[in-house]
C-alpha cells in the first residue's frame, strides 16, 4: 500500500469553468474535515467542492468516501476517487474545487474533469509507501550494549532513550510496511 509524499496541485480550465484540484496525505476524517474547510477559505469563490479520500482509522478499517457538493449525484465525487482506488493510496485525500464558467459540461464532462484534475493532483504529490512504526522496549547486558546499537541500526531502528541499570533498558521505534 501507498500514500502521498506530500501535498500535490493541479489548475486546468475546460469549456471556461476552472478546476483547482489539491491532493494531500489525510490522517482521519477529523484531519480530512479540517483541511477540507481550509481548503474552502483559500479558494472563496468556487461554487463546488467535490472531494474523496481514503484513510485507515485507528481500528485498522479502511474507509473510503466521496461526496459530489452538489453536482449530479456520483458525477464528479466518484470519478475523484477513482484515482486514489487506482493507485491503491491509503490516508490520503483529494478535493476538487470548481469555479463555474457558464456552461454545462454534462456527467461524462464533469467526471473526466473532475477525476482528471484529481489524478493530476495526485501525480504533483507524488507517492510513497505506507510504513507503520512500532515501538519497542528491550532490556540488554552492558557487555552487548553496542553489538545491540549496531544490529538495531542495521534493521532501520531509531533509538528514542536508554535507561541506564543493572542492565540497559532500549527504547527503540521500527518502521515497517504497511
Amino acid at each position: 500500500m501507498n500514500t502521498l509524499a506530500g501535498e500535490g496541485r493541479h489548475e486546468e480550465t475546460i469549456q471556461r469553468s476552472r478546476f483547482v484540484a489539491i491532493a494531500f496525505p489525510a490522517c482521519g476524517e477529523e484531519g480530512f474535515l479540517a483541511r477540507l474547510g481550509e481548503i474552502r477559505a483559500e479558494f472563496p469563490g468556487a461554487t463546488h467542492f467535490v472531494w474523496a479520500y481514503s484513510v485507515r482509522e485507528s481500528g485498522g478499517q479502511l474507509r473510503t468516501r466521496f461526496h459530489d457538493d452538489g453536482e449530479p449525484k456520483n458525477s464528479a465525487g466518484k470519478p475523484a476517487l477513482a484515482p486514489l482506488q487506482g493507485r491503491e493510496l491509503i490516508n490520503a485525500a483529494g478535493v476538487v474545487g470548481r469555479y463555474f464558467g457558464g456552461s454545462t459540461l454534462g456527467v461524462g464532462g464533469l467526471g473526466r474533469a473532475s477525476g482528471g484534475a484529481a489524478a493530476a493532483a495526485l501525480d504533483a504529490a507524488g507517492v510513497t509507501p505506507l510504513v507503520r512504526r512500532e515501538r519497542h522496549r528491550l532490556e540488554v547486558p552492558y557487555a552487548v550494549l553496542r553489538e545491540t546499537e549496531h544490529r538495531l541500526a542495521a534493521r532501520g531502528a531509531r533509538i528514542l532513550h536508554k535507561e541506564f541499570a543493572a542492565n540497559v533498558i532500549i527504547e527503540y521505534e521500527l518502521t515497517v510496511p504497511e
